[in-house]
């Protein structure tokens, strides 16, 4: 009995010791338990966060996206995917439906001429540790026709450094290369009127100086025909004094261009000309003013009239087969034959005080000469006077 019971207290006490121990570790493992709990709040905590500031940023990316008139995009570089917002429709006139998906439908429609620079500049930036990019290119609207973009992307990067996104907004500065472009032609031509100017005040002959400005008017301007039409008043007729031309057939093959058979302004439709008005005849406009040089092949015709002292003296025209006159060429041609006026005045003016020294000079010799003979006559009449007493 004694031993029996020795072994019960024995198996009581490792009952007892393993009860104590199981709950020691069951204390341990609420301890670990409570710890990750909290740990796991902590994180869904900050997930929460994380996803309501990705979400913000997102209904702020949203938001920014319909504010802006700017065609901001998304690309997802893994999957190469864009997304567009409205502002794609506004700029460019296509239907959601047409908006790229890919990168491809992207760049198809960057003109041929700038493709090749504008993807190579991108994979650089993509493909680098820098993450901004910009560029301008020429970008086909639905029409068919090409905006000046300015365009400009930022690169989301992943944990590695490789490259996941790219976002950015494409601007339209359409109507800023537009200014530029005029007034880099308005310099152009300014730049062209001061040389014509300065060409024509070297010269004082009248034939050359018209020569001189139709020169530069077919190369620098350029105009593919251009004339100077001297005007009689009395006999109310229109002379070519000059004419350049690349198509050489077509200029011989009108008349009125031969310096021997002279025209009427009526025969041209210039007598408004005739008053001091610039005349424009363009591809579609329906006038009768200069049709022999339409029915030619000049489509874009100006004729800007040479006046001095209220007068009109000539006409100066010029025309082209092709690319139409633009208004800041029209105005330009007009300030030219004020220029132009202004030398011819001067150049018949030194051709009439050069015609009249010319006649002083022979007057003079001429008195000289009766002078002499008048001497002459003295001399001998005092001899024969002096021989007969």
């Amino acid at each position: 009995l004694g031993l029996l019971i020795d072994g019960f207290n024995e198996m009581l006490s490792q009952i007892q010791e393993r009860d104590a121990a199981l709950q020691t570790a069951y204390d341990e493992l609420e301890k670990r338990v409570e710890y990750r709990t909290q740990a796991l709040k902590i994180e869904i905590a900050d997930r929460r966060k994380a996803e309501q500031a990705v979400w913000e940023s997102d209904e702020r990316f949203k938001l920014v996206s319909r504010a802006t008139n700017d065609a901001v995009w998304d690309w997802n570089l893994v999957t190469d995917s864009i997304w567009w917002n409205e502002g794609f429709q506004s700029l460019f006139g296509y239907a959601a439906s047409d908006h790229p998906v890919h990168a491809d439908g992207w760049t198809s429609r960057i003109h041929f001429d700038d493709r090749q620079r504008v993807l190579k500049k991108k994979y650089n930036i993509v493909h680098s540790e820098e993450n901004v990019w910009s560029d301008e290119y020429r970008f086909q609207r639905a029409d068919g026709t090409y905006a000046y973009i300015f365009d400009r992307g930022y690169v989301i990067r992943g944990d590695a450094g490789e490259p996941v996104r790219m976002v950015g907004a494409m601007v339209d500065i359409t109507e800023r290369k537009n200014s530029e472009r005029a007034l880099q032609q308005q310099l152009t031509r300014i730049s062209l009127l001061n040389q014509i100017a300065r060409a024509i005040s070297q010269r004082q002959d009248l034939q050359s100086l018209i020569h001189v400005v139709l020169d530069h008017l077919e190369k620098r301007l350029p105009a593919e025909f251009a004339t100077v039409l001297m005007y009689d008043a009395k006999a109310g007729l229109l002379t070519a004094s000059a004419v350049h031309g690349q198509n050489t057939a077509v200029i011989d093959s009108l008349d009125f261009l031969n310096p021997h058979s002279p025209c009427t302004p009526a025969f041209l439709g210039l007598d408004s000309c005739l008053t001091g008005t610039t005349v424009y005849v363009g591809s579609n406009f329906n006038s009768d003013a200069m049709a022999p040089l339409r029915k030619a092949g000049f489509n874009s015709i100006v004729a800007s009239p040479l006046i001095q002292e209220g007068n009109t003296f000539g006409i100066l025209i010029c025309g082209r087969t092709q690319r139409e006159f633009s208004s800041g060429e029209c105005e330009f041609l007009r300030m030219l034959s004020e220029q132009v006026a202004v030398a011819v005045h001067q150049a018949r003016l030194y051709t009439q005080l050069q015609s009249a020294y010319n006649e002083l000079r022979q007057t003079q010799q001429g008195v000289i000469e009766q002078e002499r003979l008048r001497a002459l006559g003295t001399m001998a009449s005092g001899i024969a006077y002096d021989i007969n007493n």
